[in-house]
Protein backbone atom coordinates (compact mmCIF):
# COMPACT_ATOMS: atom_id res chain seq x y z
CA UNK A 1 0.00 0.00 0.00
CA UNK A 2 2.81 2.57 0.75
CA UNK A 3 4.77 1.35 -2.01
CA UNK A 4 1.75 2.11 -4.44
CA UNK A 5 0.86 5.92 -2.27
CA UNK A 6 4.87 6.27 -3.55
CA UNK A 7 5.36 6.91 0.08
CA UNK A 8 9.19 6.47 1.77
CA UNK A 9 9.17 3.88 4.80
CA UNK A 10 11.34 1.31 6.37
CA UNK A 11 11.15 -1.82 8.17
CA UNK A 12 12.15 -3.64 10.55
CA UNK A 13 12.99 -7.29 11.13
CA UNK A 14 11.21 -9.07 13.83
CA UNK A 15 12.82 -10.42 16.55
CA UNK A 16 12.11 -13.89 16.05
CA UNK A 17 13.52 -13.39 12.23
CA UNK A 18 16.98 -11.83 13.53
CA UNK A 19 20.29 -14.15 12.68
CA UNK A 20 23.15 -14.60 14.06
CA UNK A 21 26.20 -15.66 11.66
CA UNK A 22 29.47 -16.56 12.03
CA UNK A 23 32.10 -18.22 9.94
CA UNK A 24 34.03 -21.24 11.12
CA UNK A 25 37.38 -21.20 10.31
CA UNK A 26 39.91 -24.59 9.99
CA UNK A 27 37.10 -27.22 8.57
CA UNK A 28 38.45 -29.51 5.61
CA UNK A 29 36.84 -28.63 2.67
CA UNK A 30 36.56 -32.59 2.56
CA UNK A 31 33.85 -32.96 5.83
CA UNK A 32 30.16 -32.90 4.12
CA UNK A 33 28.36 -29.99 4.94
CA UNK A 34 25.68 -32.09 6.78
CA UNK A 35 27.84 -33.74 9.16
CA UNK A 36 29.23 -30.27 10.21
CA UNK A 37 25.50 -29.06 10.49
CA UNK A 38 24.90 -32.28 12.62
CA UNK A 39 27.09 -31.82 15.01
CA UNK A 40 26.47 -28.26 15.48
CA UNK A 41 22.80 -29.09 16.30
CA UNK A 42 24.09 -32.30 18.51
CA UNK A 43 25.71 -29.31 20.67
CA UNK A 44 21.95 -27.76 21.20
CA UNK A 45 23.18 -25.25 18.73
CA UNK A 46 20.02 -23.32 16.70
CA UNK A 47 21.57 -23.83 13.42
CA UNK A 48 19.53 -22.44 10.56
CA UNK A 49 21.57 -23.71 7.68
CA UNK A 50 25.57 -24.14 6.46
CA UNK A 51 26.69 -22.45 3.62
CA UNK A 52 30.95 -24.17 2.40
CA UNK A 53 32.73 -20.83 1.41
CA UNK A 54 34.61 -20.98 -2.25
CA UNK A 55 36.62 -19.07 -4.51
CA UNK A 56 35.33 -17.28 -7.39
CA UNK A 57 36.83 -20.63 -9.50
CA UNK A 58 34.65 -22.79 -7.35
CA UNK A 59 37.51 -24.14 -5.08
CA UNK A 60 36.63 -24.66 -1.83
CA UNK A 61 38.08 -23.11 1.64
CA UNK A 62 38.51 -24.32 4.82
CA UNK A 63 35.71 -22.38 6.40
CA UNK A 64 31.84 -22.22 6.69
CA UNK A 65 29.70 -19.70 6.91
CA UNK A 66 26.36 -20.85 9.53
CA UNK A 67 23.39 -18.68 10.19
CA UNK A 68 21.93 -18.99 13.74
CA UNK A 69 18.90 -18.10 15.64
CA UNK A 70 19.86 -14.94 17.68
CA UNK A 71 19.14 -16.60 20.54
CA UNK A 72 21.20 -17.14 23.84
CA UNK A 73 21.71 -20.61 22.25
CA UNK A 74 22.71 -19.28 19.66
CA UNK A 75 25.75 -17.08 20.84
CA UNK A 76 27.22 -20.65 22.81
CA UNK A 77 28.88 -20.99 19.51
CA UNK A 78 31.41 -18.66 20.37
CA UNK A 79 32.38 -21.02 23.20
CA UNK A 80 32.43 -24.20 21.73
CA UNK A 81 36.17 -26.13 21.65
CA UNK A 82 35.22 -28.03 18.93
CA UNK A 83 33.45 -28.85 15.33
CA UNK A 84 33.27 -32.91 14.19
CA UNK A 85 35.84 -33.36 16.80
CA UNK A 86 38.28 -30.61 15.11
CA UNK A 87 39.88 -28.30 17.51
CA UNK A 88 41.41 -24.83 17.17
CA UNK A 89 39.34 -23.64 15.00
CA UNK A 90 38.54 -20.14 14.60
CA UNK A 91 34.70 -19.04 14.61
CA UNK A 92 34.04 -15.07 14.29
CA UNK A 93 31.58 -12.81 12.63
CA UNK A 94 31.75 -12.63 8.60
CA UNK A 95 34.14 -9.43 8.01
CA UNK A 96 31.49 -6.64 6.42
CA UNK A 97 32.73 -4.92 3.25
CA UNK A 98 31.74 -1.87 3.18
CA UNK A 99 32.28 -1.59 -0.24
CA UNK A 100 29.97 -3.74 -3.14
CA UNK A 101 31.46 -6.95 -4.24
CA UNK A 102 33.50 -7.51 -7.78
CA UNK A 103 32.03 -9.08 -10.37
CA UNK A 104 33.02 -11.92 -11.72
CA UNK A 105 31.85 -12.69 -14.67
Amino acid sequence: MLRLQKLEYHTYALPEERRLTVVIKGLPAEIPIDEIKEDLKSQNLPVLEVHRMHKPNKKPFDMVLVPLSLTREGKEIFNIASVCQLFGLTIEPPLNRLAPGQCHS
